[in-house]
C-alpha cells in the first residue's frame, strides 16, 4: 500500500513538473492591441515571444491590422490596431498574393523604436512563415502591380495646346510607409492627367508633392518630397511664377487629423490626435484645435493655417480648391475669400473615405467622381451614364462637377462646397444661393 501511494505521488510531481515545464514553453496567445501595449511599457522584455492572429496587408510596407476596413479612412490607424512587421518570416511571405487580407497566425518578438525623422515605431519581428487561418475576402483588393497607364491608357494619349495662366498644385502626404496607399497615387495621376490631357496644363505648371519626392512610375513627375521643407519649395515654386493674373488649382488627398464628432470627441490614435492647438482661436469650438494635413516621415503636422497662408501667398486671380483628407472641411474656413471655390470631402469633425475599386485599382471616392465629371469620362474614356454639364453648355462648372460627386458619394462622409466667401461650407449648395450662382460661373475652361 504504501509503495502504491510513493508511485502515486511521484507520478503526480512528475506530471506537474511537464506540465509546468509545457506551459513555460508555450508561446503566449495575445491580441495585437494587448502587444501593442506591451511594447509602450518602458519595462517592457522584449525577449518574449508572442503569437498574434491579425490580417496581414502590405502596400507599401508590411503590417498587421486588426480589422482591414480601417484601410479605407483617411486617417491614421489607431496606434493600437496595427504593428509593423520585418523579420525572415516576413521575407518569406513578400511577394505571395495568398498572405495579403489573409488572417494570419504569427509569433514573434516586439521591438519599439523611434527613427531619424523623430517617429515612433512598434515592430514585429517573426522569424517563421505564418500559418493562414482564413484566406482573403472577395472584397479585399490586392495592391496592383504595373503603371497607370497599363491600367487606363485612355488617360495617357497626347496632351491639348497649353493653357497659358493655368497652375496646379497637387499634394500627397501619406504620413509613413505603413499610411502611404496606393490610393494616394491613383487620386493625383487621375487628376494629373484630367488637368494636362483635357483642360491644357503644362506638365511645368502642375506642380506635384508626393511622399519623399519619388513616383509610384515614370507617367507623372514629381516635382518635391512632402516634407516642410519640399512643400515650401512647392510653394515658392508657383509664388515666383505666377501672376495675378494666373488661375490656381490645388488638390489634395492625404491623411488628414482632427476631432471626429461621434457623440462626442473622440480621439482618433495617440500620434497628432487631436488636430494643433488652435492658437489664432479661428475655430469656433471649444476644444480650439487646427485640422490638420500630413506630411511624409515629418514628426509635425502641416496646419489648417499654416497652409491657407502658404496658398495665398501665391499670385493669383482664381483659386479652385479640392480637398480630400478626413477632416478637410476645417480648411474651408481658412481657405475662403473672394474668387475662392473651396470643396471638401467631409466635413471638419467627420472622416472621408477610400475603397473605391475602378477595375480592380482603389481611389478615394469623392474626389475620384469630382475628377470623373471635369473628365466627362470614366478612367477608360467611356462616356458617363450621366453627364455632368446638366445645364449644356459644354463647360463643366465647379457647382455641376460637386454635384455629380456628391450625388454619387456612397461613403459615410458629407462633401461641403463653399464660394461666396463667407467662410461656411455647404451640403447642399443650390443655384438659389450664392455659393451655387458663383461656383457655377467658375471652371477649368
Amino acid at each position: 500500500m504504501k509503495l502504491t501511494i510513493r508511485f502515486l505521488l511521484a507520478c503526480a510531481i512528475t506530471t506537474l513538473v511537464i506540465f509546468s515545464q509545457c506551459k513555460k514553453d508555450e508561446v503566449p496567445k495575445n491580441d495585437l492591441k494587448e502587444v501593442v501595449e506591451y511594447a509602450l511599457n518602458p519595462t517592457s522584455d522584449f525577449e518574449r515571444e508572442f503569437e498574434i492572429e491579425a490580417y496581414y496587408w502590405n502596400e507599401g510596407a508590411p503590417i498587421l491590422i486588426t480589422d482591414l476596413s480601417l484601410l479605407k479612412i483617411n486617417a491614421l490607424l489607431p496606434r493600437t490596431a496595427y504593428i509593423s512587421l520585418s523579420g525572415p518570416g516576413f521575407k518569406l511571405m513578400d511577394g505571395k498574393p495568398e498572405f495579403i487580407g489573409s488572417l494570419i497566425r504569427i509569433k514573434g518578438k516586439v521591438i519599439h523604436f523611434t527613427d531619424q525623422y523623430k517617429l515612433d515605431h512598434i515592430e514585429f519581428i517573426c522569424p517563421e512563415l505564418p500559418f493562414i487561418i482564413t484566406g482573403r475576402k472577395a472584397e479585399v483588393l490586392l495592391p496592383v502591380p504595373g503603371s497607370f497607364c497599363d491600367y487606363f491608357p485612355a488617360l495617357c494619349g497626347p496632351s491639348i495646346i497649353p493653357t497659358p495662366g493655368s497652375f496646379a498644385l497637387l499634394y500627397s502626404g501619406g504620413f509613413d510607409a505603413e499610411h502611404a496607399y496606393d490610393r494616394y497615387w491613383n487620386d493625383l495621376r487621375f487628376m494629373y492627367a484630367v488637368l494636362h490631357d483635357k483642360y491644357g496644363f503644362s506638365d511645368e505648371n502642375i506642380v506635384v508633392v508626393y511622399k519623399d519626392g519619388q513616383g509610384e512610375d515614370d507617367e507623372m513627375t514629381v516635382d518635391f518630397a512632402a516634407s516642410p521643407t519640399g512643400f515650401q519649395a512647392a510653394i515658392d515654386n508657383l509664388r515666383g511664377r505666377m501672376k495675378p493674373s494666373d488661375n490656381l488649382f490645388v488638390f489634395t488627398t492625404n491623411h488628414g487629423g482632427g476631432l471626429h464628432r461621434g457623440g462626442g470627441h473622440q480621439r482618433i490614435n495617440d500620434v497628432f490626435p487631436d488636430g494643433l492647438a488652435d492658437t489664432d482661436f479661428d475655430e469656433n469650438e471649444a476644444e480650439n484645435m487646427d485640422e490638420v494635413f500630413y506630411y511624409y516621415n515629418a514628426s509635425t503636422p502641416l496646419s489648417d493655417d499654416f497652409f491657407a497662408d502658404a496658398i495665398n501667398s501665391i499670385p493669383h486671380q482664381q483659386l479652385i480648391a479640392l480637398l480630400e483628407p478626413c477632416f478637410s472641411g476645417g480648411f474651408i474656413r481658412d481657405l475662403s475669400g473672394s474668387n475662392a471655390v473651396i470643396m471638401s470631402a467631409c466635413m471638419d469633425d467627420e472622416y472621408s473615405s477610400g475603397g473605391l475599386d475602378v477595375n480592380g485599382v482603389p481611389f478615394d471616392v469623392f474626389s475620384y467622381y469630382f475628377t470623373e465629371a471635369l473628365n466627362r469620362a470614366d478612367p477608360n474614356g467611356h462616356a458617363l451614364s450621366t453627364n455632368p454639364d446638366t445645364d449644356g453648355n459644354g463647360v463643366v462648372s465647379m457647382y455641376e462637377a460637386f454635384q455629380y460627386a456628391r450625388s454619387r458619394d456612397y461613403a459615410d462622409e458629407t462633401p461641403l462646397l463653399e464660394a461666396d466667401g463667407d467662410g461656411i461650407g455647404r451640403s447642399a449648395p443650390s443655384l438659389n444661393e450664392q455659393d451655387g450662382i458663383t461656383a457655377n460661373n467658375v471652371s477649368l475652361r
